[in-house]
């Protein structure tokens, strides 16, 4: 065995051997260095292995590939109104955006270039064009072909060139942790209303890739500095109905000229916050009003930018005011976030259906009102979520898509359940989807354990390997006593070869609970709304392994959906393309055994104390019938 060319076993392995031919027998590991023998851009390799006077098999061969690139994904575009600082953005008001980036990859990045196309209701301010840090600072013109950047306004494309060596037609480099920043102005157009959306374009290429001959650079999307890779919005102010206002001034004053967004009075603000009358924006607190403003959080006071703090430590309730933040000493919270996948793996099919379940649980003590919770998912694709409590936790609303949202309160030991639902690329070329989620507690709220504030999870996306052909079918067996139904989920292996692995999804339905009873050679969980069982052994060719699970109606529905999927997998978990994915799935409804007095078209009434059967010994008389009746029905089903 070799590494590298190198004798493999090192000093500390037992048995110690020399590595020499024939000194470990029956087996040969050999680490090879083959880079060499990949060029960018290259999708096959071959080995070839040969031997003299002896007989062996190849076990396995194994790669791993280093990507090394230049990564600016985290480049932000903060934007700030130069006119005005009341919240209001009103046309004729000029806009300052900032565009900050920093390589925060594993190679240095050239022809660094970022290029921004203005959305329609703004107008570009010309010499506003200007470099703040890193190689190249200073303002640059609107024309072409003269320096870092320039305006073109054909296409209302901004184009800055950075790093160092940029020129007036190439980017220039960016090195490991190198930075650099740039702004801009615009002014808002007259008559313009609704929001306005931005969103710049950093492209590079990686400096080992191109001395390997690739000539195709990578694009980032900014983020707005709160979500990565997401546009940043503002509302103006200014409005044709209620639909162009935002929450913070809900009402078109049409009257006004220009009509503006404001709010008319506390009713039209949302929560408990309030209208001022000066401004006709809804604020967290007025300066003699301030039930808003809580001395166990912030602060009892109301602050002069009419947000809630403290101006002393007596408005604290016994904690230190700070002077310098405006808030009273934090309280010490532990928000926590934890992520599963579904289909779990490290590789996924094209237009595969997936499944993010992102729980919010406070391990604190104090309950926590307003943390703000940012979710990414890049490439940017359709994803919509749905939320569920437990613990006196509260779901900012039962379904919705929007990737930033406004906690309520969740108090300790509370918990929040969020189900994202997309699908992968339909593009059979390898891709790679990252989904990123961070809650950061609100105001006044320190988190002693900020590790666990954000979690990733990366797949990659491409065409998998061959595997068997599982068939998955489900046995149901209703309780006559109860309103549940017992299921038997078979799978069978039809071959060709064993499945290595194998993952079942079951579906909880609404309304329902579950007991898992498993199934020998499986290892089932409850998560969130998914039963997932993982098998822990091989499924031999022609082999039929069974779960079995008890759902129960919580509700008064008279049936439930059943939904079971399956999917072989290898060893390490990750998915294998099904030959025939058609009987991968049971998607049915199940009917509930109910016992019924009306139905079928019977109905039976009695008037106890009334006739030769009235009174308690009627009724017992009415009840034996029915349920005499109910008897011969079932059997007759039957």
């Amino acid at each position: 065995s070799t590494v590298l060319g190198a004798a493999g076993p090192r000093a500390g392995d037992l048995p110690q051997f020399s590595g020499r031919p024939g000194s470990i027998s029956g087996l040969d590991i050999d680490v090879v260095d083959m880079s060499s023998a990949l060029t960018p851009n290259s999708k096959t390799f071959t080995v070839v292995s040969n031997t003299t006077a002896d007989t062996y098999f190849v076990g396995s061969v194994t790669t791993a590939v280093t990507t090394v690139r230049p990564v600016f994904s985290g480049t932000t575009k903060l934007v700030a109104n130069l006119t005005r600082q009341d919240g209001r953005f009103l046309p004729g008001d000029v806009l300052e955006y900032t565009i900050a980036a920093q390589n925060n990859g594993n190679d240095s990045g050239t022809r660094v270039t970022v290029t921004d196309v203005l959305p329609a209701n703004v107008a570009f301010v010309s010499g506003s064009i200007n470099v703040l840090t890193g190689p190249n600072m200073g303002t640059k013109s609107n024309q072409a072909g003269d320096d870092q950047g320039e305006y073109v306004a054909a296409t209302r494309t901004i184009t800055v060139r950075l790093g160092t060596g940029a020129d007036a037609t190439t980017g220039g480099t960016l090195a490991m942790g190198a930075s650099s920043s740039f702004r801009f102005q615009v002014t808002i157009n007259s008559g313009a209303t609704g929001t306005v959306s931005n969103q710049a374009m950093i492209s590079a290429l990686g400096q080992t890739a191109a001395t390997q001959g690739s000539n195709t650079p990578v694009v980032w999307p900014t983020g707005n500095g709160q979500q990565p890779g997401q546009p940043t919005v503002i509302t103006i102010t200014t409005c044709a109905s209620n639909t162009d206002c935002a929450p913070p001034a809900p009402f078109c004053d049409t009257a006004a000229v220009p009509p503006q967004c404001i709010c008319r009075n506390n009713a039209d603000c949302p929560g408990t916050r309030l209208c001022n009358p000066l401004t006709m924006q809804c604020v967290e607190c007025l300066p003699l009003e301030t039930t808003n403003c809580n001395p166990d959080t912030v602060g009892g006071a109301c602050l002069l930018n009419l947000m809630c703090g403290c101006l002393t430590s007596a408005d604290c309730n016994g904690r230190t005011c700070d002077l310098t933040t405006g808030m009273c000493a934090a309280i010490s919270t532990d928000l926590s976030l934890a992520l599963t996948r579904a289909p779990t793996g490290m590789m996924v099919a094209p237009g595969t259906a997936l499944t993010y379940q992102l729980v919010i649980t406070n391990k604190g003590t104090a309950a926590v009102s307003g943390a703000q919770l940012a979710t990414s998912l890049l490439p940017a694709t359709a994803v919509t979520w749905m939320c569920t409590s437990s613990g006196g936790a509260q779901c900012p609303a039962a379904s919705g898509t929007g990737a930033l949202l406004t906690l309520p309160a969740i108090p300790g030991g509370g918990a929040l359940l969020f189900t994202y639902s997309t699908a992968a690329s339909s593009d059979p070329a390898s891709s790679a989807i990252d989904f990123t989620a961070t809650i950061t507690p609100p105001r006044g709220f320190q988190d002693t354990n900020p590790i666990d504030n954000t979690v990733t999870d990366s797949v990659l996306v491409g065409l998998l390997p061959g595997g068997p052909d599982l068939t998955v079918t489900v046995d149901e067996e209703k309780s006559p006593s109860d309103s549940s139904v017992a299921y038997t989920i078979n799978v069978t292996d039809n071959g060709p070869g064993p499945a290595p692995g194998a993952t079942v999804t079951y579906q909880v339905p609404a309304n329902a609970t579950v007991d898992v009873l498993g199934g020998d050679g499986w290892s089932c969980v409850l998560q969130g709304t998914e039963v997932i069982c993982t098998r822990t052994a091989p499924i031999e060719q022609g082999q039929t392994v069974m779960i079995k699970l008890v759902t129960h109606a919580t509700g008064d529905q008279s049936s439930v959906p059943l939904q079971v999927t399956v999917a072989a997998t290898d060893p390490a978990g990750n998915a294998l393309t099904d030959p025939n994915p058609a009987d991968n799935q049971v998607d049915r409804v199940t009917d509930l055994e109910r016992f019924r007095i009306l139905g079928g078209g019977l109905s039976c009434t009695f008037s106890p104390g009334a006739g030769p059967l009235g009174g308690a010994a009627g009724a017992g008389l009415w009840l034996i019938a029915l349920m005499a009746l109910a008897l011969l029905r079932r059997r007759a089903r039957g």
